[in-house]
């Protein structure tokens, strides 16, 4: 969805033309239950022209593809057990079994659920998404062990937070 009815809150070459309640009431459109059902919700800026003519950075389509492909394959051995594939398909009572955290990321997930006012779905999903950051790192570093599910790292829940932009809006 766009920022705000014109499209260019948070712009850097446009300035918007919204008032403060006007944007509000238009992120208002996307109920609560609705966002929590979204794991990732990021701010997309707009690409200027001269940057769509520009070569791939570093990490081409194909480097991705075969990094999720690797993380989805690790998931998929892990959980077939249970009938289900990826971390998203977690139910509540496995959470904590394969979700487990630091204690460091605890204190900071418990912090960003009262500064936040977090609901319990967000919550759950912000450990889901912890766990699928933990296994991309794991992929990338050593070639992972399908039953090794080290913790969640306080910086893998930092970045998993971060990716939750419209639970911290107004």
């Amino acid at each position: 969805m766009n920022p705000c009815p014109c499209g260019y809150l948070g712009d850097k070459d446009n300035q918007c033309t919204c008032k403060y309640d006007t944007v509000i009431k238009y992120r208002a459109k996307i109920s609560g239950p609705i966002s929590d059902r979204i794991d990732i919700h990021i701010e997309v800026p707009r690409i200027a022209h001269h940057e769509l003519k520009e070569k791939p950075a570093e990490k081409t389509a194909d480097m991705v593809r075969t990094r999720i492909e690797q993380v989805r394959a690790l998931q998929r051995v892990r959980y077939e057990e249970h009938g289900f594939f990826t971390n998203t398909e977690l139910p509540p009572k496995l959470i904590h079994e394969y979700c487990a955290l630091t204690r460091d990321a605890e204190a900071l997930l418990d912090k960003a659920l009262v500064e936040l006012h977090l609901s319990p779905r967000s919550y759950h999903r912000i450990l889901k998404l912890g766990r699928t950051i933990a296994d991309m790192e794991l992929c990338a570093d050593s070639g992972a062990s399908v039953g090794v599910v080290p913790p969640i790292t306080a910086e893998q829940i930092s970045e998993a937070i971060q990716y939750r932009s419209l639970d911290r809006q107004v």
